[in-house]
């Protein structure tokens, strides 16, 4: 495939953060920083989106409701990625049978230049699916994964997290291949939600299912933070101990258990966030703060010790969160009366204001692509 299919990354979703965020972690400007912009710009598809074309899947052995749930997901974590356009099925030529290579002449008719196959089949509670991407310009097969789960037939539900996985899995693979960066449909969403009475933790795939609660704190949960890796989620814990009532910051393992409180002072402790390379949390407290509810931004190690103070000032600092580079920290302030966001050095030095207000016109932002050899 020639550099014609290279791909800028920008997409949707990722454009607000990493506008943001690079605002935050920019080189050293060589004019007064009071007057720095940010702009934010969102884009929808890939400036050159690669036209992909899914037909139906090959069963084997009664796997027919499997299958058609795997084509279903797999068409919408590549509609939702932003990196490809799904040539419509009224285009695609008959399917021959068997795993044998596709007809490659057939396909370039429909104007796809990818093509995945599927193959699903059953050997009793197991699930074996298999997918192959296509290069249908040169005819060479890009990417192959054989898929093995354990889900017995009555619980192969539309709903089946583990089913849906295994789509969103193989989506992540080729939205890797074409941009150099993972697809976010393997992503697990944390957020706050109130349905069974008082504001609690759950998670939920990238696409709204498998939706299940993971605190039962008895108050309120708010503010949950991945760490890095995954495997941790600080949050805003509104619950009484020792029958004393406090807002602290408490840490879920991803193996369960009850939440063990990493950060509880005197104060109010809220809005973790983790450094990227998870060494660190930065969160927001009214523990030493000068007046009545003013908060000011700390840093401690994941179990909550070392804690660091870095703001120091009469008014209110809060929202802490790390840049991607780890070196510095945006923050909203009152300092300059009204809400504001300024960034600094991780120890607390070098405090800016960034100003943010809509542009006359909104630059384009310069964009990196991911090239690659067949």
């Amino acid at each position: 495939m020639d550099s014609r299919h290279r791909l800028p990354i920008t997409l949707l979703v990722g454009a607000v953060a990493i506008a943001t965020v690079a605002s935050v972690a920019g080189a050293a400007p060589t004019q007064n920083q009071q007057d720095q912009d940010i702009y934010i710009e969102l884009k929808g598809r890939a400036l050159k989106p690669i036209t992909i074309a899914v037909p139906t899947f090959s069963i084997i052995s009664g796997a027919e409701g499997e299958a058609n749930t795997l084509h279903r997901v797999l068409l919408s974590d590549l509609n939702y990625s932003m990196v490809f356009d799904l040539v419509d099925p009224e285009f695609y030529p008959d399917i021959e049978s068997g795993d044998g290579p596709p007809d490659f002449t057939t396909w370039r008719q429909t104007g796809a230049e990818a093509l995945i196959r599927g193959f699903v089949r059953r050997q009793g509670d197991d699930l074996i699916a298999e997918f192959r991407l296509y290069d249908v310009a040169s005819g060479q097969q890009i990417i192959g994964k054989r898929y093995y789960q354990e889900i017995p037939v009555t619980a192969a539900t539309i709903s089946n997290t583990d089913l849906r996985g295994i789509a969103h899995e193989f989506n992540d693979e080729a939205v890797f291949y074409f941009t150099g960066q993972y697809g976010v449909a393997s992503s697990r969403i944390a957020y706050v939600s109130s349905r069974r009475g008082p504001k609690e933790i759950y998670v939920m795939d990238y696409d709204g299912y498998g939706a299940q609660r993971i605190t039962n704190d008895g108050g309120f949960a708010l503010n949950p933070a991945y760490s890095p890796d995954g495997d941790q989620i600080a949050y805003v814990s509104y619950r009484s101990h020792d029958g004393i009532p406090n807002v602290d910051i408490a840490m879920l393992n991803r193996g369960g258990g009850i939440p063990l409180l990493v950060i509880r002072t005197d104060g109010q402790d809220s809005s973790p966030d983790w450094a990227r390379d998870g060494s660190r949390l930065v969160f927001s407290s009214t523990k030493d703060g000068i007046g009545a509810g003013n908060s000011e931004i700390y840093t401690s190690r994941p179990d909550g010790s070392d804690v660091q103070r870095i703001t120091n000032n009469s008014e209110i600092d809060t929202s802490p969160t790390f840049s991607p580079n780890g070196r510095e920290i945006a923050f909203i302030s009152t300092r300059s009366g009204g809400q504001h966001l300024y960034k600094m050095s991780i120890d607390g030095t070098n405090v800016r204001r960034l100003r943010v207000e809509a542009p006359r016109s909104i630059p384009r932002p310069g964009t990196r692509t991911h090239s690659f050899p067949i």
